[in-house]
């Protein structure tokens, strides 16, 4: 009975924070269907399509394939047969054969991604006349970091995670002339693999944000979850549930080391995760969570499997840890990069553990021969990571998205970035200098207005006159007055 009470109260939190209740959108889709693919099953998934007698479905091996284009409701298939090229046009298509050049794409179905012909079938006629969608994205510019930032000196090298792991191509695409993404709605599968990257937590997967997630896994304080998929629930519901709880998802891709970590603090438990085919990014994502666990409580924090036999022994081995507990107050729209620095920071606590090997985490060094601390860098840095007061630049390591826009806004080429992983120590939560210089005072007021450093380039690069030096050696005020009097002598 209390697990029934925690999924309707997941599905209640979920609908508190369904934000795209209006965005809803349709095309038509006809009853045409193309089987790409040979052998036992493929005819057998024909012939069990033509009992149902809903589809006019046209056979074609794959050898014969040369180029799929279009969507849903109107691909465009180029073969070459009887030694010419012929266009077939359908309105969706199964494939029987695994290539992993070709993009996935709605209406593009791979038959090994289901359980059973049946439930590829449901999805297939379920599209057929008009079809709906809907967005599935949350997205926030104000913490995305490649919105509008567009000045660096080389703009494609900043972050876009989220453009090169869409599997469709057109999911999520970017303006590089203005700095903006481009979201598609029709051609997103939610896979969630753009939310997974995102450093920032700019994109957040409808209904299910790191907010949402947060209070669903309050619900599971002092219990064992096991999160799947709708999908996958009918396979496992047969095992013997004692002291393990459910958490059911429309899918849990979208997962990354924060709403896993989330998730054990909360729940202060081992987790389970189970999906009848694994996530190669979220696999990395378990990885470098489970390998922080070990090297600080030398137990795992998750449970990754597809096979009911480990299923069955990692429902068998996991337990409730009372030291796993934490509950942090996050903010709404804190960048999640934040929240992973302060529920981090809790468990590394005063101790040295040593580094954790991650490509999406690092440190950031600076050339204090070349930095002129002009600011630029600290401009650039949209989450806090990086930070010049009173000519001081200093970093903190656990808040840095790696993004890279600091190395391209910074003038003298003296930033460097050290994809290095995760120091556990009190040091990585705490700013580093990176460089410092006293600072240069106005020579008509003495006020300081800049560092010694960015005087001496000026002057320098410049190769001034005596009465221009002078000009540069003055502050915005006095430079204005200067001005003025060479104004009344004239």
């Amino acid at each position: 009975m209390q697990k029934e009470k925690i999924q309707k109260s997941i599905e209640e939190i979920a609908n508190k924070h369904h934000k795209m209740r209006f965005a809803s959108y349709s095309l038509s889709v006809k009853h045409t269907l193309l089987v790409i693919g040979k052998g036992k099953e493929t005819l057998n998934f024909i012939r069990f399509a033509k009992e149902k007698k809903n589809f006019q479905i046209h056979h074609i091996d794959p050898m014969s394939v040369i180029e799929i284009s279009g969507c849903l409701g109107a691909f465009e298939v180029k073969i070459y047969h009887r030694k010419k090229i012929e266009r077939l046009e359908c309105s969706q298509i199964v494939t029987f054969y695994q290539d992993d050049a070709m993009p996935l794409l709605k209406g593009c179905e791979r038959a090994s991604q289901y359980h059973n012909f049946e439930e590829l079938y449901e999805v297939l006629i379920s599209r057929v006349g008009y079809c709906s969608y809907n967005d599935v994205l949350n997205y926030n510019d104000r913490l995305c970091q490649y919105y509008h930032r567009g000045f660096g000196k080389n703009l494609s090298e900043c972050c876009h995670h989220c453009v090169q792991v869409c599997p469709t191509q057109k999911g999520v695409s970017k303006n590089s002339l203005f700095g903006e993404l481009i979201f598609s709605p029709f051609d997103c599968i939610d896979c969630g693999e753009c939310v997974a990257v995102c450093p920032s937590g700019a994109l957040q997967r409808d209904s299910y944000s790191i907010e949402a997630m947060q209070e669903i896994a309050k619900l599971y304080f002092q219990k064992i979850p096991l999160v799947c998929s709708s999908k996958d629930l009918e396979e496992i519901q047969s095992l013997e549930f004692d002291g393990i709880y459910p958490l059911v998802l429309p899918h849990f891709n979208f997962f990354n080391e924060v709403y896993l970590l989330t998730l054990i603090q909360e729940s202060s438990s081992q987790i389970i995760l189970y999906q009848s085919s694994l996530n190669t990014r979220l696999q990395s994502s378990v990885a470098l969570v489970n390998e922080i666990y070990q090297k600080i409580y030398r137990k795992r924090g998750i449970f990754y499997t597809n096979d009911l036999s480990s299923l069955k022994d990692s429902m068998s081995m996991a337990q409730v840890k009372e030291d796993f507990f934490y509950s942090y107050s996050q903010k709404n729209n804190e960048p999640i990069r934040h929240i992973w620095s302060e529920r981090l920071k809790k468990i590394v606590g005063h101790k040295r553990y040593g580094e954790v090997l991650s490509p999406f985490y690092g440190r950031i060094y600076v050339d204090e021969k070349t930095c002129i601390l002009c600011g630029k860098c600290a401009q650039a840095c949209n989450v806090g990571s990086l930070v010049q007061n009173a000519f001081v630049l200093s970093h903190i390591p656990s808040l840095c998205t790696m993004c890279g826009y600091c190395m391209h806004s910074c003038p003298e080429d003296s930033i460097r970035i050290d994809f290095s992983g995760i120091m556990l120590s009190p040091l990585w939560f705490k700013p580093r200098t990176l460089a410092r210089d006293r600072g240069f005072a106005c020579v008509e007021c003495g006020n300081i207005f800049a560092s010694r450093k960015s005087i001496k380039k000026s002057k320098i690069d410049l190769k001034l006159k005596k009465d221009t030096q002078n000009h540069l050696l003055c502050c915005n005020v006095c430079k204005v007055k200067r001005g003025k009097q060479k104004e009344n002598i004239l």
